[in-house]
């Protein structure tokens, strides 16, 4: 089911979010859309942790909250709102010792200007005039392994450590590894797309620009994006779904 499909100003908005092939889905979506901005929010909780659904709703809550109260604003703003969903999701644990956590990527726009901060392997596609511009690098093994030369960034999709995370929010952190992009101002016609490991493995950037050059609008972008995930998953195990596009029109 599509929601949180919504026209602000030169903003358009459009999200799904699905279990797959999996018992339960623990991602979590949050939009806070408000005069001074809009923000977008998508958790992928792992589940192999524990409480994955605990902790990438509590996640995206906290940075929902933080986006509402916060007089912040650009990459200082952006590290306030993972400082406190780590705080947030380390709170929860009922043991402190029970590996529960996510990984978080926000988009946040203001006015003319974009700027976007993850923290695990969710990611965030930036496309300008129908044309793939750039994504966000995962805090992964197979990611230091591109960084280092060893593999290059096609095989990424399907290394054998390609969930083995470097940083995820609530375990520890030495420092906060919340990675920031340079704001942007934004034009008619650019796009984002967030979205869950679960997404982006089932679909090439090549793809995922060219169903954009066919779509009308933000709605029919996803929706073609979702079946296309689909179809390449096929019948194997697929794991949980989830994804935000953003227009600007």
């Amino acid at each position: 089911m599509f929601d949180f499909l919504k026209k602000t100003h030169r903003i358009t908005y459009a999200s799904v979010s699905f279990d797959g092939t999996r018992p339960y889905n623990e991602d979590s979506l949050k939009i806070l859309d408000t005069d001074r901005r809009k923000l977008f929010i998508l958790a992928d909780g792992l589940g192999g942790c524990g409480d994955g659904k605990l902790a990438s709703q509590t996640a995206v809550d906290s940075a929902e909250d933080t986006g509402r109260e916060s007089t912040g604003s650009g990459e200082t703003f952006l590290k306030e709102l993972f400082e406190t969903a780590q705080e947030s999701v380390t709170e929860k644990k009922e043991n402190p010792e029970k590996g529960m956590a996510t990984t978080m990527v926000v988009l946040d726009i203001e006015g003319k200007t974009a700027q976007w901060a993850h923290v695990g392997d969710s990611r965030l596609y930036f496309f300008r005039k129908n044309r793939f511009e750039a994504h966000t690098k995962d805090h992964s093994v197979p990611q230091m392994l591109v960084n280092i030369g060893q593999i290059k960034e096609s095989e990424i999709r399907h290394h054998p450590d390609r969930s083995s995370l470097l940083h995820t929010i609530g375990y520890p952190w030495d420092g906060n590894p919340c990675e920031a992009s340079e704001q942007i101002r934004i034009r008619s016609g650019d796009a984002f797309l967030l979205c869950s490991d679960g997404f982006w493995e089932n679909i090439e950037d090549a793809e995922m620009e060219e169903i954009l050059a066919q779509s009308p609008d933000v709605e029919t972008w996803l929706e073609n994006m979702t079946e296309a995930v689909k179809t390449h998953a096929g019948d194997a195990d697929m794991d949980n779904c989830s994804a935000i596009c953003v227009y600007v029109e």
